[in-house]
């Protein structure tokens, strides 16, 4: 006799967010709800599993450089299908450099 299967929902599974196209607030409510709902359905919230991406690295040894040097590449990105797609927020590189998930500067 095989053991009795848990409902899926109730299975805990771990949670994936890419952050490229958003705010930070927008993915932090995200896992916050995530680890209610974890929670919820009697699991320990410090054990939930959360990875996450990010929106780019770029590193030159002036943050100058390396703004410019990413340009091309989150010009690329957000003028793709999936960009317009999702609708992102972001006015400018630099509006997703203060409040989005890319790491673009210099070592220090």
């Amino acid at each position: 006799m095989s053991p009795p299967q848990q409902h899926p929902a109730l299975t805990p599974r771990p949670l994936f967010s890419a952050n490229s196209f958003h705010p930070l607030e927008k993915y932090r409510s995200l896992v916050e709800h995530y680890r209610e709902r974890w929670a919820h359905c009697g699991h320990d919230p410090e054990r939930a599993r959360v990875g996450a991406g990010f929106g780019g690295l770029y590193v030159a040894k002036r943050s100058q450089d390396a703004v410019e040097g990413y340009r091309p590449y989150w010009n690329a990105l957000f003028g793709s299908a999936a960009g317009r797609h999702n609708n992102s927020p972001f006015g400018s590189l630099e509006d997703a450099l203060d409040r989005g998930s890319a790491l673009v500067g210099s070592p220090q």
